[in-house]
């Protein structure tokens, strides 16, 4: 099976190679996922899989993947590109990670096998130089020039000779091997704490970054860029969203091609801007963290700076741990500032998709300006807002009055009225807070008028088995209350339609097979709240219960001092002294 996938993936690779096409193997995976699910009467599941089936799937899906200026490939390419980046950029960041300790580890193996029995004629000056090369390759620093690059080895020849001087090299060699490699790690995080305390204090350190700095300058202006694409990305589906309710309600002459065209552009712009947000979020969650790393290595700087003061020398046991502090606080820093490089890429990786297709909604401009009041006519005759009973309350009187309207199967929606909950601002604990399926897009739009409409939580949530639902307004919500199964179950229909709903819905559970991350739950890192408790029992198991034992560690002790005083008694005739 794992062969065949992997003979369609490279068939549509290649064919789109053919063409000029650039496609990469997740989403050939995830076209060809699309047309298999898909309601195509030629790919049956429960049938053998032969070579035709192969060639004209291979076949649908580059014809799917070639496809000009198309808002629903151009949404699943941002959603592929969106997941495979966070699996491309960790896989990245491994990469390096592991051959930076690689070279690391190599050199202090290689110091820690030397010993005075060795072939060089001045063994201590041969590892003096090799520990010397280790600080020097493992810093690190900003690239500079000649004059910068003796300066640098002078600071890190002094550095290295005030923790690790040439009379103390002697005892290093009766170490054993983990022993020295250890050293020999611990000492270059000080040499670096010492170049950064005396960067601080204008005495050497030359083109070691202000990472405490840099990191909030770069974050900042990132999130600020960010945020102003949120902004725009958010009017842009509001202007999509008001021409599609007004071309809906007005009898003008627009084809069903221009409005399926809308709506798939609409689509395309809410995971844009869902994608956005979620990027902001994550830059939010870096700059608070990064923030607290800043203070604390200006804590740690300041307090190190305290010990010192104006002395010319202090004492070991005092500085050291902090210079060793002050680096680690450094290198998380730098890890910092490499994530923060990381969300800039996914940013930009983003931006690419804002002009990926023509965008039509600027030729429609003229329908805002037609008939301007019908939102606001809409707005002034809504009914009145459906109200829920609560849980175990009496629901007679409703469910008949509910039924006249829409149906005489009594028994029917009392069944409906019993599964769903209605939570409102006022009465429900942690209101705000709560997890939203569907991403919080409201269920009867897509399946109704196949748009992707926020739903308002102000008019209230609908707990059904479990799971909140809102939406756009009160009609969706007791359409949805009629039969909330029934209308889920179109979700996924629709779904399968257009599947780059996939992604936007989140409808993991319903189609697995179309999540490449591991564990995409949420990338804004929101948790779940669920009531736990934990209880002691009463009434331990009789069998369980050890009637000499003792919690009393004064008791313990006596025990204790008994026995040993046993050991050293000696037994004369018949009395023990």
């Amino acid at each position: 099976m794992a062969s065949l996938v992997e003979k369609i993936i490279e068939g549509v690779i290649r064919g789109c190679s053919q063409s000029g096409i650039e496609c990469t193997k997740f989403l050939a995976a995830f076209v060809a996922r699309t047309i298999i699910d898909g309601d195509d009467p030629a790919f049956v599941m429960d049938k053998a899989v032969t070579e035709a089936d192969v060639e004209s799937l291979i076949l649908k899906a580059i014809s799917k993947i070639s496809e000009k200026d198309s808002p629903s490939l151009e949404t699943i390419k941002m959603q592929v590109s969106f997941d495979s980046f966070f699996l491309d950029e960790a896989k990245r960041q491994e990469e390096l990670s592991i051959n930076a300790d690689k070279i690391s580890d190599d050199m202090r193996e290689n110091i820690a096998e030397m010993g005075l029995d060795c072939q060089h004629h001045d063994p201590i000056s041969e590892l003096q130089q090799s520990i010397f090369n280790y600080v020097l390759r493992t810093s690190p620093e900003e690239a500079g020039d000649r004059t910068y690059q003796r300066a640098r080895e002078r600071e890190i020849a002094a550095a290295i000779e005030s923790v690790f001087p040439r009379i103390g090299i002697r005892s290093f060699f009766s170490l054993t091997k983990e022993e020295k490699k250890s050293q020999l790690e611990e000492l270059n995080n000080i040499v670096l704490g010492i170049r950064l305390f005396n960067r601080d204090i204008g005495k050497g350190g030359l083109c070691i970054p202000h990472l405490h700095n840099d990191c909030k300058e770069q974050t900042s202006e990132l999130l600020d860029i960010i945020v102003d694409e949120v902004d725009s990305q958010s009017k842009l589906c509001e202007k999509y969203q008001e021409i599609l309710a007004r071309t809906t309600l007005t009898k003008l002459n627009i084809s069903d091609s221009a409005v399926k065209r809308w709506k798939n552009e609409l689509v395309n712009r809410r995971q844009l801007h869902k994608y956005m947000q979620i990027t902001h979020q994550d830059v939010h969650n870096h700059d608070q963290n990064t923030g607290i790393l800043r203070d604390e290595y200006i804590s740690a700087m300041e307090s190190l700076k305290s010990a010192v003061g104006q002395r010319s020398s202090v004492v070991k046991e005092l500085v050291y741990p902090k210079f060793y502090n002050i680096s680690q606080l450094w290198m998380k820093l730098s890890k910092g500032i490499d994530t923060t490089k990381h969300y800039s890429n996914s940013y930009r990786s983003l931006c690419e998709y804002k002009n990926s297709y023509n965008c039509t909604i600027d030729k429609m401009e003229h329908i805002i300006e037609m008939e301007g009041d019908i939102l606001q006519e809409l707005n002034c005759n809504k009914k009145s807002p459906f109200q829920l009973p609560p849980p175990n309350a009496e629901t007679e009187i409703k469910i008949e009055t509910y039924n006249s309207e829409k149906n005489d199967d009594e028994d029917h929606y009392e069944h409906t009225i019993e599964d769903c909950i209605l939570l409102q601002h006022g009465t429900t604990p942690d209101f705000e807070n709560a997890i939203l399926e569907l991403q919080g897009f409201c269920p009867i739009s897509i399946t109704q008028n196949g748009m992707a409409v926020p739903g308002k939580p102000e008019h209230g949530i609908v707990s059904f088995k479990g799971r909140n639902y809102v939406f756009a307004d009160e009609e969706a919500m007791r359409s949805f209350l009629y039969d909330p199964s029934t209308y889920l179950q179109k979700v996924v229909e629709t779904a399968k339609e257009k599947p780059e709903l996939i992604n936007l819905l989140h409808l993991k559970e319903q189609f697995p097979n179309f999540f490449f991350t591991k564990d995409f739950v949420t990338k804004n890192n929101l948790m779940r709240k669920i009531e736990a408790e934990t209880q002691t029992p009463v009434h331990f198991t009789e069998s369980y219960i050890d009637p000499l034992y003792s919690w009393n560690e004064w008791d313990l002790r006596r025990e204790v001092i008994k026995l040993a005083n046993i050991r050293r008694c000696k037994t004369s005739s018949q009395q023990t002294v």
